[in-house]
């Protein structure tokens, strides 16, 4: 076996090697942060359909990447002791209407 064929063997054992060890630790350690959006989801054809994309989108990455991900149309929410266990928080398609949650 000539020597780039074996670094090169090498290199994708460690390379697996830290993608299974990034899994299991993925699958073991607590949610890093907690993401909300809040969308409307209607009148606009292109806003509907980049609302469900988005959601399907950020559901994934979440799963991903070790985070939670959840989307409401309820504007109630918007409110500090609602969001507080939150630490990001996402407009997919318009802002608040109510002043006071802008």
């Amino acid at each position: 076996m000539n020597k780039s064929k074996i670094i090169s063997t090498k290199a994708a054992a460690i390379g697996a090697a830290c993608v299974l060890s990034l899994g299991a630790y993925a699958e073991t350690s607590p949610l890093r942060y907690h993401v909300i959006a809040f969308y409307t989801g209607k009148d606009e054809t292109a806003h509907i359909s980049f609302v469900e994309e988005a959601k399907r989108w950020f559901a994934r990455m979440a799963a991903d990447h070790g985070f939670s991900f959840e989307s409401t149309t309820n504007w109630e929410r918007l409110k500090l002791e609602s969001l507080s266990r939150f630490e990001v928080v996402l407009f997919l398609d318009t802002r608040p209407d109510a002043p006071v949650q802008r």
